[in-house]
């Protein structure tokens, strides 16, 4: 069963206080301190604890101290009779809360320490990238001022290009009003070639019949041409036949009139060139037959 007394908070601080202004020795109210704390204590702690004794101010942890008012006073007389055992009950408190303190700043500083040497990687580590950046930062500029150099071209180009383009607008309108008025027109040439195209399915259709016809009028010219070369020779044997019967004719009529002694003249009156005539009349005949 373990017990213990609670102290007053003034005093338990004021000491606290006093001994953190211990662990700076160079300062002089640390020996002011030191010289002045025993007297100071002994009154302090002596009425504080017969304050306590006297209002029962004793704490137990346990049921049975709680319930056991024999002990608490146990617990206490000790105090009371003795302030020196009061004060090295809080010197031993108080350093045990120092020593406390003392390794959680050990701890904080070597956590301190880890982060410093981090702060140092990080710092190097910034500077590289600074480093990097900075280098990467000239080469962004010369590519900005490059990139700035053609896109004031590109600009120039667009302007020249947009003009371009409104020149190439309106001739895109006035084709499109051209291509209409040429609609119109290709509709009209549309319908003229169905009428003609209708007319040359027509007259390809007689020039079929004509060619047939052609072909048999020219049968029939050949069989024609065929007779009259026919006719023609016929013409030219019966020819030969009467001019050799005229001479003959015409011979015999000579000896006739040679014979006879019907006058002086040359020939008969009533016959006058019988051969002559009759080759004649022979010919037209022929030459009409040929045309």
């Amino acid at each position: 069963m373990r017990t213990w007394l609670l102290l007053p908070f003034g005093l338990e601080s004021a000491w606290l206080a006093r001994a953190e202004s211990l662990r700076h020795p160079d300062s002089c109210s640390a020996a002011f301190l030191v010289a002045r704390e025993p007297n100071e204590l002994l009154e302090q702690c002596s009425e504080e604890q017969l304050a306590l004794g006297r209002r029962g101010c004793c704490v137990s942890l346990s049921p049975a101290a709680s319930s056991a008012p024999g002990a608490v006073l146990a617990c206490v007389a000790p105090f009371r009779t003795s302030p020196l055992a009061a004060l090295a009950f809080v010197l031993g408190r108080g350093m045990k809360v120092i020593e406390n303190r003392a390794l959680k700043d050990e701890e904080k500083m070597e956590l301190q320490e880890i982060q410093l040497k981090e702060a140092k990687h990080i710092a190097e580590e910034a500077d590289r990238k600074y480093e990097e950046v900075a280098r990467k930062l000239v080469i962004i500029e010369g590519d900005l001022e490059r990139t700035e150099e053609r896109a004031e071209l590109a600009e120039s180009k667009c302007s020249e290009l947009e003009e371009e383009l409104k020149n190439v607008t309106n001739n895109l309108k006035s084709l499109e009003a051209q291509a209409e008025k040429y609609s119109q027109k290709e509709d009209k040439y549309e319908e003229e070639i169905k009428i003609l195209t209708d007319k040359l399915k027509e007259a390809e259709t007689r020039a079929e019949f004509a060619e047939r016809s052609v072909a048999k009028l020219e049968k029939t010219i050949d069989d024609l041409e065929d007779e009259l070369y026919a006719q023609k020779l016929k013409y030219k044997a019966i020819s030969e036949e009467l001019d050799h019967a005229l001479n003959d004719m015409t011979s015999i009529a000579r000896r006739a009139l040679q014979e006879s002694s019907f006058g002086e003249m040359g020939h008969l009156p009533w016959f006058p060139q019988p051969q002559s005539a009759c080759t004649a009349s022979l010919r037209k005949t022929a030459c009409s037959l040929t045309s």
